[in-house]
């Protein structure tokens, strides 16, 4: 029963740089989820979490005050939800959600019009404190990582889909409708999501920021992203919260699936 209870506690050996390894002005893409706030004063303090970085998601390290990172995240977000910051513009590949305090402070650029959908999109920019853990130097060992993860695990069961064989927003409904077959955490799903997703049919061959958007699969008009559930009922979202609500009411007949 003990041995029962340690596997199932066990943690996966994520591929993260050690904390020597992280310095100012560095790209450091994101491993895990990672709470940030936007003060150095409210890590490890009584503050609760303003913010999550989700895994994947490419931050610069702005500066290091010891086991402190100050972090610049850049993105681009829905008029209608600033509290969901996505990767690319006209694109479901989510890098990070915000409180309201963080989205009252984001930065945001020129509206832009997407035009298959006609959905504003507004390029934004960010910078939050959160702690050294969890991130990597070196972006291509997350992909190497994820890739890895997701041959083992898919091909037992089928052939393996080519990354680029979807598009982005479809690799969502993807992977949510095979994850029931697989073993991995939060943590692991999403890395694994997100290589798929900037090595998709629209995004093929990676992306290193925010980019525009290189195919137009459908001229419905597009809804803001859908957020995992793991992450829907986080407490201090309350600007999200209702969004996600009437999303998810949608999602069936809508064709618009979460990350779960």
């Amino acid at each position: 029963m003990a041995m029962l209870k340690n596997a199932v506690q066990a943690k996966p050996n994520l591929p993260t740089s050690p904390a020597s390894a992280i310095s100012g002005d560095a790209q450091a893409p994101v491993v895990a989820a990672k709470n940030v706030w936007l003060e150095a004063s409210g890590i490890g303090g009584s503050t609760p979490e303003q913010g999550k970085l989700l895994g994947g998601a490419q931050v610069r390290i702005a500066q290091r005050d010891g086991d402190k990172l100050q972090l610049v995240l850049k993105g681009w977000q829905m008029e209608e939800a600033p509290s969901i910051v996505c990767q690319a513009k006209g694109h479901q590949v989510m890098p990070a959600v915000l409180s309201d305090a963080v989205a009252a402070t984001v930065q945001r650029g020129t509206p832009e019009t997407e035009p298959d959908t006609g959905q504003s999109w507004v390029p934004v920019e960010m910078t939050l404190w959160s702690n050294v853990s969890d991130l990597n130097t070196n972006r291509q060992a997350l992909w190497d990582y994820s890739k890895d993860s997701y041959q083992k695990a898919c091909a037992g069961c089928h052939v393996l889909a080519q990354k680029t064989h979807f598009t982005a927003k479809q690799w969502i409904g993807t992977m949510k409708s095979m994850k029931r077959f697989t073993s991995f955490t939060d943590d692991e799903y999403r890395l694994i999501q997100a290589y798929l997703q900037n090595h998709s049919k629209d995004l093929g061959g990676g992306i290193k920021g925010p980019v525009q958007r290189l195919a137009a699969p459908t001229t419905a008009r597009q809804r803001p992203p859908i957020l995992p559930s793991w992450l829907s009922g986080w407490r201090s979202n309350s600007r999200a919260r209702p969004c996600v609500a009437r999303l998810q009411a949608m999602r069936t007949t809508q064709g618009l699936v979460a990350l779960q």
